[in-house]
């Protein structure tokens, strides 16, 4: 049997996985990404210092009608993410190739 790709423990966590999603996809606000997840504000805070802390996010403050900070990942916060999605697809492929227990 073939050795299962390892998961960075970083993204394989529930919120964080949803976090980096919008961030693969886009440049949200604090508010959106609340908004989005439907979680606290230390809840969020706390996964968004987590990704930071691993040098896997950046953020910026937009000056528009009223300042706010928008998120994105980093060019390593990016790298692992595409990593850690072809790891899931590399799981979902392996158990397709496995035969069912009957």
């Amino acid at each position: 049997m073939r050795e299962l790709p390892k998961l960075d423990p970083m993204f394989h966590q529930q919120v964080r996985t949803r976090i980096a999603m919008l961030l693969y996809v886009g440049e949200p606000s604090f508010s959106q990404l609340k908004s989005s997840l439907a979680i606290t504000d230390g809840n969020l805070d706390a996964h968004l210092r987590k990704l930071s802390s691993a040098g896997y996010l950046h953020s910026r403050m937009v000056l528009d009608a009223r300042p706010h900070t928008v998120y994105q990942l980093s060019e390593s916060g990016l790298h692992a993410f595409e990593t850690y999605l072809d790891a899931l697809r590399d799981i979902l492929n392996l158990a397709d190739e496995m035969p069912l227990k009957s």
